[in-house]
């Protein structure tokens, strides 16, 4: 188990708003990195697993580290609205309240 995690998102544009996701970085130790593609030719993800594992990773109690993660919070919540129905309430709101205090 890890008790933190590197991650960093790749996407089309730096407006949260049409961007789209392009692949997930994640370091779990100077070893261990791994991609996850949505976009490029190289073999991608599928967008339910990956959909799966953004929504695991946010709730769980790693701590997490990235350098602009309130981009990539927005970044992840669009992504889940896009490959989801969207509830009443906002989960990344939930989570920016309830974990950042933002």
């Amino acid at each position: 188990n890890y008790k933190e995690i590197v991650i960093d998102t790749e996407t089309t544009s730096l407006n949260v708003r049409e961007a789209q996701l392009v692949w997930i970085s994640i370091l779990l130790s100077e070893n261990k990195i791994y991609y996850i593609n949505l976009m490029h030719n190289w073999p991608r993800v599928d967008y339910e697993m990956t959909q799966k594992f953004v929504k695991k990773l946010l709730w769980s109690d790693i701590k997490l580290i990235a350098h602009n993660f309130k981009y990539d919070l927005q970044i992840f919540e669009h992504f889940m609205k896009k490959t989801q129905e969207k509830t009443k309430k906002s989960w990344a709101e939930d989570l920016w309240q309830m974990q950042l205090g933002l």
